[in-house]
């Protein structure tokens, strides 16, 4: 394989977010959380072509539902706070210990 094919099968990572529409900040959170897989050739950080269709995901409706189901503000467990206490009481009973 020549320099220019192997050149050509891998992009870097302000290529790989033109290609996604994304910030290259969010490629290197992508490879950080191993949802793109990418090599290091000396100091450089490539990732393969086909890598870019390996990493998508299908959207199906179970991942819609699960989405719109998370608990309202209203809905969520205050975190300590007596539901009668305003803020100040809360900090100020934490603070005393």
């Amino acid at each position: 394989m020549s320099d220019n094919n192997v050149a050509a099968a891998y992009l870097t990572i302000p290529q790989v977010a033109e290609v996604l529409s994304c910030s290259p900040d969010t490629v290197r959170r992508l490879i950080a959380r191993g949802e793109i897989r990418a090599v290091r050739f000396g100091r450089l950080i490539r990732v393969a072509i086909g890598e870019l269709t390996r990493a998508g995901r299908p959207v199906s409706a179970l991942t819609r539902v699960s989405a719109m189901s998370e608990p309202t503000p209203q809905e969520r467990k205050p975190s300590g706070r007596r539901a009668d206490e305003t803020w100040r009481q809360w900090s100020a009973r934490r603070a005393a210990g």
